[in-house]
């Protein structure tokens, strides 16, 4: 966390009972990805259609009552929302509120990283009517400067109210119509707004003070960098239902800003709106309720990250005249960079190295296909499981009468994998359950099958997910011919690599009897076997299943198998771990439930069973009731509001003996050596099995080899050495002592070394860091990329110099002594100079000179010959040179800043090939891009155009006239007058306003008003005696 930039999320949830109505309860943000001490932006919305409802959230070391009597939503399914920031305690907790637990859902938008912020709900009423009026709010505390979140509400039941918020002393005049609060509550819109003054004054309005109000929700102490008001009204998507690309940049907002937008929506019907970042899979888009009386919205604020080219996404369900609404109310930049880890002296270094591996428990997300006898998408990112992570899927049957098969498959695969299990004894809400590993795509999607007659007997459930693997599917089944003994069996014939973690399904298809089966790695003596139950009377094929890991071992990727019964039992090959998640401990132990029912209680893994703390442990959960159902679970000791619970079926649908186990399989986090396990039937009808547990990798945890002695992390490179090395990335090393990182590099040395990207380096003596560069050197020196002497730093970059200098970014420089910094600039001097910024010459000087950003050089006075040596009246050189001073001293005083929009510069994506017949990207990474995509998706790079463009500007000074009366003179009619701008400048800005493609005028004020314009007619040369200046008219675009 070194940047306090925005990371958008998203997670949802409710109140689970209604005992807990009317009070604050804890909920865990960290299950969807929220550092500890963030600020969350949350959007709490009433989707109940009878009455208001009080919501809120907090922090959890508030005591405040901090919360929204929101109003009711229109008829289903449009909801009514509010926007609160809330700050994240260090357990990643925050405490919320709901009047009734049906009717209040809470979605988590994103967080600010690093950021403090100040809760308050204060209210305060309007005085004024129809007119803005200032309000102090360093009453609550709040300081001059800070960005405030103010919270408008609109009362009456039968109107709309405009109403707006400002910076005292802004020009801004944009109202946002609220719409009428039928049947009670408050109609809410919370929009940041900077204070100001030593008051921390701010401007409100409201067309009808008596039903209206504000409120003060909070404010950053610390905020995630600067705050800019703005107000752009932007147009609904060209086309309902999909996501599409909005340009925002265009408008002034900053590319890799984070902008805060309000969607609006009226008239007689609720629409889907919503806003992400570029190439997101968050599906952020919300149900607004409308207005019944025909005017008056409802909105919901939100913030959004822009792209490095100035776009976001934009989404809508209709399409008609004035509806949806997107405006932006401001922008945040200049993001404050927090240096969290000082370091002095040795620290380690890892990028994309053997991973961080984390398992990630989950709330149970019912994800059953609305269709069944096809496999079927499913979208599991709104319960917050990562792209491109390893889902861990329950699926079950409960219809009461019929078998169905039941199966998960990576998006796009095309094996059959499912199992046909068992339907569930009638008269008690059964099901039959199996659980399925499944790895997601870059949209956190995969596919789901039933068969099933109803889709609604289906269950379909995620219950966590893990991060920083890879997990290859498989589906291939086969018997055994000895039954009652272990059996050595080889996988590599089912496309198991040599010495991976395979998963391995058992089954019993026997009709009359329970059977034991299991695996186990070869050499083991382990007797790893489940009891299962059988089908008892049903139809043949169907199974009774559990999935066990197991270590393969040889050259032929062998396990051991047990059947008790060879021609009863089957077993699969269902995938295995390509990148695992650790090494895997096998175990078969039996953990005793305890005699309370009912209630989460604490295990002690570690004394009763040895298994050590910090390790992820796979568990079999059993119910072996013959006539009654079970509900289980099991839960790390630091997710007690995540309710993984399960019911589980019974074993026989009648009570004549005993059948058996039924089970399912989970894993769960085991925390200083405890879990949390739930049954509610007695523990003697209850079992818990461990089945081995995963010691994660973490942090560049690995296996190296090819080393003598210590060594940490090898990933993708080999490695010859007879001394301590710690990381190499798809590059060869050959080194006989110490040496850190090097990615894509080749390099031979004698000498400690740190760090090698993409460069060959050949030296005798201590170097550090060297990027896409070459460098012999013989002495010591500190980073180079793609620079050629002994220096600091230099970046696409030549410097022939024989001093010390610091750092050259995209400059030439020629000079004989101590410089600093020059970042697209050129400069021949001989003296000492500081820094130049985007310049656009050739700068001679001779002395000392400082920094020039958007400044003027003094042009100087040309001596000019005297015309007519014979006339009776001669002008004085001195009298042209006064005249120029003084036209000078106006451009260069009392001039505005001009901003010229040349045609950018347009380069080869670095990422993916160019088609040059149809213009655009191949949809073909280029290996070693710097952003990799799958073949035949769209480049995250260049967004599939298959070039970049940098924008190429630049900001001069004019004298400024709009609608001058002399355009007439130079052949502009007067119907085309108005919006005419008159620029009067240089003439040796000339060249340059012939190229501009457009120009911002007035570019000062481009934040609050963007007046850009293109050229009509000029540059035209004016002066005295010699055209020292040039005046060119434009219009208004």
């Amino acid at each position: 966390m070194a940047l306090r930039t925005y990371i958008e999320a998203s997670g949802s949830w409710m109140n689970p009972s209604g005992p807990t109505d009317n009070q604050w309860l804890e909920h865990d943000l960290s299950q969807y990805g929220v550092p500890s001490g963030a600020v969350a932006e949350i959007a709490i919305s009433n989707i109940g259609p009878l009455f208001p409802q009080l919501g809120g959230v907090r922090a959890t070391s508030g005591s405040i009552n901090r919360y929204v009597d929101i109003m009711k939503s229109e008829p289903t399914p449009g909801d009514t929302f509010v926007t609160m920031n809330v700050q994240v305690d260090a357990s990643g907790r925050i405490d919320y509120f709901s009047e009734l637990f049906i009717f209040i859902k809470f979605d988590l938008l994103g967080y600010w990283p690093g950021c403090e912020y100040v809760e308050r709900i204060d209210t305060f009423d309007p005085v004024a009517t129809g007119a803005w009026e200032g309000y102090a709010l360093d009453q609550y505390g709040v300081s001059d400067g800070q960005v405030v979140d103010i919270l408008m509400t609109n009362s009456e039941d039968d109107f709309a109210n405009n109403m707006g918020v400002r910076t005292s002393g802004s020009f801004r005049s944009e109202l946002f119509d609220l719409s009428e609060a039928e049947d009670g509550g408050f109609n809410p819109l919370a929009i940041p707004v900077v204070s100001s003054g030593s008051n921390s004054a701010i401007e409100i309005y409201t067309e009808d003070p008596a039903n209206t109000e504000f409120g003060l929700l909070g404010y950053f102490s610390d905020p995630p960098g600067t705050f800019v008001e703005t107000t752009v009204f932007y147009p609904e998507p060209s086309a309902s239902g999909s996501w599409s690309s909005l340009d925002v940049g265009s408008s002034g907002l900053p590319n890799n800003g984070v902008a805060c937008l309000i969607v609006g929506r009226g008239l007689n019907s609720y629409a889907q709106v919503g806003l992400r970042e570029t190439d997101s899979a968050i599906n952020r888009s919300f149900d607004l309720s409308f207005s019944e009386e025909s005017s008056g919205r409802s909105y919901l604020s939100m913030a959004v990250n822009i792209d490095s080219s100035g776009y976001i996404e934009q989404y809508s369900n209709v399409f008609s005249p004035d509806e949806p609404q997107f405006v932006c109310v401001g922008y945040w930049t200049d993001f404050i960079n927090d240096l969290l880890v000082p370091i002095n002296n040795s620290a380690n270094l890892f990028i994309e190295g053997h991973r961080v591996v984390l398992y990630k428990e989950v709330t149970s997300i019912d994800k059953s296909p609305l269709t069944t006898g096809s496999w079927q998408t499913v979208d599991l990112s709104s319960g917050g499981c990562s792209p491109n992570s390893v889902a861990e899927i329950l699926v079950g049957n409960k219809d009461t009468s019929l078998g169905a098969y039941l199966g998960v498959r990576a998006s796009g695969s095309s094996l059959d994998r499912h199992l046909y299990l068992r339907d569930s004894p009638p008269s008690t809400g059964n099901r039959d359950i199996y659980t399925w590993h499944v790895a997601l795509n870059n949209d956190s999607k995969a596919e789901v099958f039933s068969s099933g007659v109803v889709a609604d007997n289906d269950d379909v459930r995620c219950f966590g997910y893990w991060t920083g693997c890879n997990y290859v599917e498989l589906y291939d089944t086969f018997q055994i011919d000895t039954q009652g003994g272990w059996v050595n069996h080889n996988l590599l014939t089912y496309g198991v690599p040599v010495g991976k973690v395979v998963e391995i399904v058992i089954m019993n298809e026997s009709i009359s009897s329970p059977y034991s089966g299991g695996v186990r790695q070869v050499g083991s003596t382990l007797n790893r076997l489940v009891d299962l139950v059988g089908i008892f009377g049903n139809s043949s094929s169907k199974v009774d299943a559990i999935p066990m890991f197991v270590n393969t071992s040889g050259e032929n990727s062998t396990i051991q198998v047990y059947a008790e019964s060879s021609g009863s039992m089957s077993f699969g090959v269902v995938g295995y771990w390509q990148d695992e998640p650790g090494l895997f401990t096998e175990l078969i132990t039996s953990i005793t439930p305890k005699p309370t029912t009912g209630l989460w209680e604490q295990y002690d893994l570690f004394t009763d069973n040895s298994i050590p703390s910090g390790v992820v442990a796979h568990i079999a959960l059993g119910n072996s009731l013959h006539s009654n159902n079970n509900i289980l679970g099991v839960r790390g000791i630091n997710t007690n509001l995540i309710q993984r619970l399960q019911l589980i079926r019974a074993t026989k649908d009648s009570a004549s003996s005993y059948y058996g186990v039924d089970f399912y399989t989970s894993h769960v986090n085991v925390t200083d050596g405890y879990v949390e396990f739930y049954h509610f039937r007695s523990a003697s009808d209850t079992q818990f099995t461990a089945l081995g547990y995963w010691d994660i990798f973490q942090q560049g945890g690995g296996i190296v080899s090819n080393i003598s002695s210590s060594g940490y992390l090898f990933t993708e490179g080999i490695s010859f050495s007879s001394a301590s090395s710690d990381l190499f990335t798809q590059g060869h090393k050959l080194i006989d002592s110490s040496g850190n990182l090097y990615s894509k590099g080749h390099t031979q040395f004698s000498e400690q070394r740190s760090l090698y990207i993409n460069g060959l380096s050949l030296f005798s003596t201590l170097g550090n860091l060297f990027i896409t560069g070459t460098k012999l050197v013989t002495a010591s020196s500190n980073l180079y990329i793609q620079g050629g002497v002994s220096l600091t730093l230099y970046a696409c970059g030549h410097e022939v110099a024989n001093e010390q200098l610091d750092l050259f970014t995209h400059g030439i420089v020629t000079f004989s002594d101590y410089r600093d910094l020059f970042v697209h600039g050129y400069a021949n001097i001989s003296g000492s100079c500081v820094l130049y910024t985007h310049g656009s010459g050739i700068i001679d000087y001779s002395e000392n000179f400082g920094l020039f950003v958007n400044g003027f050089e003094p042009k100087p006075s040309i001596s000019c010959p005297i015309l007519d040596t014979s006339a009776a009246i001669q002008i004085k050189t001195s009298l042209i040179t006064t005249y120029q001073n003084h036209i000078d001293a106006l451009i260069n005083q009392l001039g505005k800043n001009v901003n010229l929009e040349f045609d950018p510069i347009r380069e080869p994506c670095p990422n993916c090939e160019y088609d040059t017949i149809r213009n655009r990207s191949t949809g073909i990474y280029i290996p070693d891009g710097p952003r990799p995509f799958a073949r035949g998706r769209r480049c995250p790079y260049c967004k599939g155009r298959g070039f970049t463009e940098t924008a190429v500007t630049k900001c001069i000074k004019c004298l400024i006239q709009w609608n001058p009366e002399d355009a007439e003179k130079y052949d502009i009619s007067v119907e085309r007058k108005k919006g005419i701008v008159r620029f009067k400048t240089y003439l040796t800005e000339a060249d340059d306003l012939l190229r501009a493609r457009t120009v911002l005028s007035n570019y000062d004020i481009a934040a609050q008003m963007q007046l850009r314009v293109k050229l009509v007619a000029g540059p035209i040369p004016v002066g005295l005696r010699e055209d020292r200046y040039c005046i060119s008219f434009w219009e208004l675009i």
